[in-house]
């Protein structure tokens, strides 16, 4: 729940930033509202990063954890070399703050998407063992033992799934 207020927060902060904000603020604020927002945006990508690092959200090499700690670094990056680019006076190389900034706002939606939409903890309620004996493979297929998914899944949120050949239901006894 962390990542996803985090991201989230900063994927606002900069939907937020390109409303052009800082043109209604008073001149002697505008150094302080950019950097600023610029220590906060650093602050909410960091928790993010840290919290994935660390394995808060779930098995740290998982892919959508993987993706989200390289779009997060990418939103990092992207906002560092916008704000020394940027600067209260600056603006040159204008390359270099359009690449900077494409790369800090499409960073940091895609964490921020990835945080809200995948939930790779779920993965963990799985189960990925077997009952009795794999199942044998379908004609064509090498071996089943190169396929790492299982094929039945145990009971999930106390609910157990119905599994063919077992069960109340059968009648014949």
């Amino acid at each position: 729940m962390l990542r996803r207020f985090t991201s989230t927060a900063a994927a606002f902060l900069m939907l937020v930033a390109m409303t052009r904000v800082a043109d209604r603020v008073d001149t002697d604020y505008v150094s302080a509202l950019f950097f600023g927002f610029f220590v906060l945006e650093l602050g909410l990508f960091l928790v993010g990063i840290t919290g994935t690092e660390r394995g808060y959200f779930g098995p740290r090499n998982h892919p959508v954890n993987r993706m989200f700690i390289a779009f997060s670094w990418a939103g990092t990056v992207g906002a560092v070399v916008t704000m020394v680019v940027q600067g209260p006076a600056g603006g040159r190389p204008l390359w270099l703050a359009v690449i900077a900034g494409t790369t800090m706002f499409t960073g940091g939606l895609a964490a921020a998407l990835l945080a809200v939409s995948a939930s790779p903890w779920r993965d963990l309620l799985y189960s990925r063992r077997f009952d009795g004996e794999r199942p044998e493979p379908p004609e064509g297929v090498a071996s089943a033992s190169s396929d790492p998914v299982a094929v039945r899944d145990e009971a999930v949120h106390g609910i157990p799934r119905q599994q063919p050949g077992g069960g109340e239901g059968e009648s014949g006894a």
